[in-house]
């Protein structure tokens, strides 16, 4: 399996785990739960540092029924290797 290089840690989100770990359960805590959990057929997250975004994405995962396959899209932005790619 391949397991992307964690290119941006301590830039967009906190290089140590244990800090990450508890801003992001800090997130959830303050994001309000939803009576009943929606079932979408898709969702756009924002994706910016997550200072920026994350609260927002937070609340949106927290109030769906996560499926048990997903697909993931995200854009190319180094514009290296292949404008269309996949992964296991």
């Amino acid at each position: 399996m391949f397991i992307r290089e964690h290119k941006f840690s301590g830039r967009f989100y906190p290089g140590d785990r244990r800090v990450l770990v508890s801003m992001l359960q800090d997130m959830y805590q303050k994001c309000d739960c939803c009576h009943e959990k929606l079932r979408p057929y898709g969702i756009l997250l924002p994706h910016a540092a997550y200072k920026y975004s994350a609260l927002v994405s937070m609340a949106v995962l927290k109030c769906i029924e996560i499926p048990g396959n997903i697909i993931l899209l995200a854009p190319n932005y180094s514009g290296l290797g292949e404008d269309i790619s996949i992964i296991s």
